[in-house]
């Protein structure tokens, strides 16, 4: 069955190979097709338009400050019927995760199905340089020499608080 094979971890690695694989074409061709992105700032030093000048005043008379104001959700959407006429929270409620080799040797960064279970590469670091993925609670990551994924160097369980995980 599918899941006897996924078991092994050699095969588990192929999948995860391929899959990543599909992934890097599919970004592939969509970047090729995508309308370029563009900020105010591009064509002249004028200020970006969501910056509105606000007013106050504390008793010294009155001051000013550049803020942004969000634009209406519409106006973010070029040549498309926007999808919503409000802003949404988004689904994802997890965390960005960054982690960094402050060794003198590269090393690889692997997130672990269950710690000791079956790995998948993150990122490849060099030294003194850092890497991220989104995660959750609970996640397991490992830190391997580059030349020896056998050595776990360091073990990391992403907590349910920001701090839990400094």
């Amino acid at each position: 069955s599918l899941i006897n094979t996924l078991e092994s971890d050699e095969t588990m690695k192929i999948v995860c190979l391929i899959l990543r694989a599909i992934l890097l074409l599919k970004a592939v061709a969509f970047a090729e097709n995508a309308i370029p992105l563009s900020c105010s700032l591009d064509d002249d030093d004028s200020p970006d338009p969501a910056l509105k000048e606000i007013t106050f005043d504390l008793g010294d008379g009155p001051e000013t400050f550049m803020a942004y104001v969000q634009p209406d959700v519409t106006t973010f959407y070029r040549d498309i019927d926007p999808p919503a006429s409000k802003a949404v929270t988004p689904k994802y409620n997890g965390m960005a995760g960054m982690f960094i080799n402050m060794s003198n040797e590269p090393v690889r960064l692997f997130w672990e199905a269950s710690i000791g279970g079956a790995r998948s590469l993150i990122d490849v670091q060099d030294r003194f340089s850092a890497g991220g993925t989104a995660t959750f609670p609970t996640h397991s990551f490992i830190f391997t020499p580059a030349e020896d994924e056998s050595k776990v160097l360091a073990r990391f369980t992403v907590g349910l608080k920001a701090n839990d995980n400094v």
